[in-house]
């Protein structure tokens, strides 16, 4: 089992992507809708840490070949998916919470109405929308079973989890 450069690179994005989320997630855990939901969203933070490591620790897949511009061009977009999501996290500052739910109380109940400012204003979902392209493109770099796995799992939660807020938000508007 070697680990590449690339990996290893990989791997550090991946490691600082965890740490900053998992500190959003016990700072928003006391205003969590309910406590299930932290505990949901921290299950799922750790499910994708553990297939991400997998996917780096196995061996290269060989789907198609690509040289080290390409390589390299793929960690700049793969790097530009994690600040793309780390900064529009940032932009929604204390309206951030764990979940879907609404959060209770408060003069600031957080997601119980739409954001339009900052990234919010120009695109829908930019979280999401960044940690998929870092996703999209490490499965694209590595080509392994786990890596497309980890694809298929990120899509389909970030479905599922951005339908959800846009019904809540277009019922309550």
């Amino acid at each position: 089992m070697k680990i590449t450069g690339l990996a290893f690179v990989l791997g550090l994005g991946w490691l600082g992507h965890a740490a900053f989320w998992i500190r959003s997630l016990r700072r928003a855990a006391r205003a969590a809708a309910t406590p299930g939901e932290y505990l949901r969203e921290l299950t799922v933070r750790f499910v994708m840490l553990a297939l991400i490591l997998l996917t780096l620790i196995l061996p290269r897949g060989r789907l198609f070949p690509y040289g080290r511009a390409v390589a390299y061009a793929g960690v700049a977009i793969f790097l530009l998916g994690q600040v793309l999501a780390v900064w529009a996290r940032l932009q929604l500052g204390s309206r951030w919470g764990i979940g879907i739910s609404p959060r209770a109380g408060g003069a600031d109940p957080g997601k119980n109405g739409r954001f339009e400012d900052g990234l919010f204003g120009v695109v829908r979902h930019p979280i999401y929308i960044g940690t998929v392209l870092a996703i999209f493109v490490q499965a694209l770099i590595v080509q392994n079973v786990p890596s497309f796995l980890l694809l298929a799992a990120a899509l389909g939660i970030v479905f599922w989890k951005a339908r959800e807020e846009d019904r809540r938000l277009a019922a309550k508007a």
